[in-house]
């Protein structure tokens, strides 16, 4: 595919955008876009009314939202067929950053060992990883672990990953047990599953936003032309 070795962005988003996006891909979508501003999203919209909206607006935008960013919400929804928006900040922001990259990957504990074997079935690659962490700004337990973890098992295969689940329930993850309809509790454990899903995700950046889509040929997922903001 590539005449030289292929830059590789990996862009690492625990919770929840990314483990948000392995269930939204699992409902088989007809296109699923992923951008980090409404601006967008409400362009999008006026030419397909019908989509579904993940994510919460921003502070200012009245843009109303099917559900937050949950992939407990995802999972419940008929996604067969639909256009899926996405808004986050954190996964989203780092994805658009690497629009230079050749190859840009989205990845969270679902779909570890499926990102580290697509990044294995290429001889050679410059690979650079970036754990996104809280609104892009600070490090978070969970997506250092999970690079952690991503470096190790491209080292080698069998390696035992331990999470501590007291300390990233103290942490990022006490928003899940505070009641609120927003952070489904199940929410939490589904972020820490390990290897729930078998593909990784490629981002196609298109400068505002980018297409999400597994990496596997028979998915289904299409770019929706008539809804192209730009």
């Amino acid at each position: 595919m590539f005449k030289v070795s292929p830059t590789i962005h990996v862009i690492i988003d625990v919770f929840r955008a990314f483990s948000t996006a392995t269930s939204i891909i699992q409902a088989q979508p007809q296109a699923y876009i992923l951008t980090n501003s409404s601006v967008y999203v409400r362009q999008l919209m006026a030419a397909c009314a019908s989509a579904i909206l993940v994510g919460k607006p921003e502070k200012g935008s009245t843009l109303r939202y099917t559900i937050p960013n949950s992939p407990t919400l995802a999972s419940r929804l008929t996604l067969a067929g639909r256009l899926v928006l996405h808004r986050t900040t954190a996964g989203a922001t780092g994805v658009l950053a690497a629009r230079d990259a050749a190859i840009v990957l989205c990845v969270g504990f679902n779909n570890l060992q499926a990102t580290v074997d697509y990044i294995q079935s290429f001889q050679e690659a410059e690979l650079v990883i970036h754990p996104m962490g809280h609104e892009a700004n600070t490090a978070t337990l969970e997506d250092d672990l999970c690079a952690m973890y991503l470096a190790k098992l491209l080292q080698q295969s069998g390696v035992n990953i331990h999470l501590p689940i007291t300390q990233l329930q103290a942490e990022a993850g006490q928003y899940f047990f505070q009641h609120h309809p927003e952070y489904p509790q199940e929410d939490f454990a589904r972020c820490l599953q390990i290897n729930s899903h078998n593909f990784a995700i490629i981002a196609e950046v298109k400068e505002v936003y980018a297409y999400l889509r597994p990496d596997v040929a028979e998915s289904g997922l299409t770019e929706p032309i008539d809804c192209t903001p730009l």
